[in-house]
């Protein structure tokens, strides 16, 4: 008598996308000769000379890495929640937008990925184009397959900045937004809800800020006061958050992203931009939850979709009330 042996189930990330969702890993990012020298563990960059100097209209007066300390099983739950386990009967790929779902997943998942190649990250430039390629394609079809209605005009674009050897960012936006911007919108209301929705995702290669310059930079408990021209000078981890807030702050975007690929950082400034409240550090092959799962939530919760973060109604001091939409 013959016998069969079925072999495992092949299948897509629209298949479930909850579990590849909770399942996809960044790849790890090659760094070649060509590319600038990452210190030595523990060793910081001194690298970060951004064009940042104490400024009079700059108030951030409260620094918070405790609310957000616990808020990883938050978006494990979430995303449990709101990510279909069902066929979507649609492919990975979109091909009408070339969007696709690029993470990989364990073999153990029996999700077939399509390979992607990117050439070595040998400067910013290229960096960007590896959070492009992986992590941000993968998200933006990942909100469109789940959100459709709310997102279907939202995309990443890369920004240009005068630091831009050195600082650069991505930002969740929309042409609708982006055409509000080049003229007066027609109703100014409607304009500032919709630039609250966006998101500035900021990175910065690891021989620019290293594990050493992140960990000072979430452990920095405050932002130093401006004192007209007493001084001039900022550390590096202020010039940071400096930069941060200036950006966010030019774009309205209350939410934000820091990342060094490797590291990712996840943050949203209270409605007064003088209160800051972020997660602590998560890794690139962080499971628990997974990148993609923080990087849906953050965009989602910027754009009030259902039950996510909605930014602190009170700010005293350093006690802040956040509530779940």
């Amino acid at each position: 008598m013959l016998s069969f042996f079925a072999g495992p189930t092949v299948l897509r990330g629209t298949d479930n996308i909850r579990q590849y969702t909770a399942k996809c890993l960044l790849p790890e990012m090659p760094y070649v000769a060509d590319a600038p020298q990452v210190p030595l563990p523990g060793h910081k960059t001194h690298m970060n000379r951004l064009h940042i100097r104490p400024e009079p209209y700059r108030r951030l007066e409260m620094i918070d890495c405790e609310t957000f300390m616990n808020i990883g099983s938050v978006i494990t739950q979430w995303a449990q929640r709101v990510f279909p386990d069902r066929p979507l009967k649609v492919n990975d790929l979109d091909e009408e937008t070339g969007e696709n779902l690029t993470l990989p997943c364990p073999a153990a998942y029996n999700f077939t990925i399509a390979d992607i190649w990117h050439t070595a990250a040998v400067d910013i430039h290229r960096f960007a184009g590896w959070l492009d390629t992986f992590p941000l394609t993968t998200t933006q079809r990942l909100l469109h397959l789940a959100f459709p209605n709310q997102t279907k005009a939202w995309h990443f674009k890369l920004k240009q900045d005068r630091d831009k050897e050195l600082f650069q960012y991505f930002l969740w936006t929309s042409p609708q937004l982006e055409a509000s911007k080049t003229r007066p919108p027609l109703d100014p209301d409607a304009f500032e809800m919709m630039t609250r929705k966006s998101v500035v995702i900021a990175f910065q290669p690891p021989w620019i800020m290293s594990p050493a310059d992140l960990k000072e930079f979430v452990e920095c408990q405050n932002f130093p006061p401006y004192q007209g021209s007493a001084t001039n000078y900022l550390e590096s981890k202020h010039r940071v958050w400096g930069k941060l807030w200036d950006v966010c702050v030019t774009n309205e975007s209350q939410f934000f992203v820091l990342t060094t690929y490797d590291q990712w950082v996840f943050g949203t400034f209270s409605q007064r931009w003088t209160g800051v409240f972020f997660s602590p550090i998560y890794d690139f092959d962080s499971s628990d939850p997974s990148i993609a799962e923080c990087l849906t939530f953050w965009i989602a919760s910027a754009m009030r979709i259902t039950r996510t973060l909605v930014l602190p109604k009170v700010c005293n001091g350093t006690e802040a009330i956040f509530h779940w939409n």
